[in-house]
């Protein structure tokens, strides 16, 4: 499982957007380098934390662009952000019960639906948001 790297191709051309994905991406790395060296499961709670914490303050920030340009498919777009919220809750219920692979799971999940996120749902609002001045 390779660690996730920053590439143009997740680039939205956004700084502030391009900015806190890669936080997010360094939060998904500090998991992945703990779990090279066997501390997956003592790191996870406070990736987990961390991670919630700062994708509420990333989706804050989107919210208040959909918002303040009226994107249109603003709904579908917060739902996403809904569900990556119900089912981070659902690993943080597993890392506490002591589930062995809570910390694969959480890495395999943080990787790919962030990537899947920004290549396919936030690649969407660009050329709204381009059209409206957004840089």
């Amino acid at each position: 499982m390779p660690q996730m790297q920053w590439t143009d191709e997740l680039s939205v051309n956004i700084q502030t957007i391009d900015d806190q994905h890669k936080k997010l991406i360094g939060l998904i790395n500090s998991l992945y380098t703990a779990m090279k060296v066997g501390h997956g499961k003592s790191v996870l709670d406070q990736v987990l934390t961390e991670m919630t914490n700062y994708a509420a303050y990333h989706f804050k920030t989107e919210k208040d662009l959909f918002e303040r340009y009226q994107y249109p498919d603003t709904i579908q777009h917060l739902q996403e952000h809904n569900e990556f919220a119900k089912t981070i809750n659902g690993l943080k219920e597993k890392h506490e019960k002591g589930q062995l692979t809570a910390s694969i799971e959480t890495m395999l999940f943080l990787r790919e639906w962030l990537s899947k996120h920004i290549l396919e749902t936030d690649k969407k609002y660009v050329p709204f948001l381009k059209d409206k001045g957004v840089i």
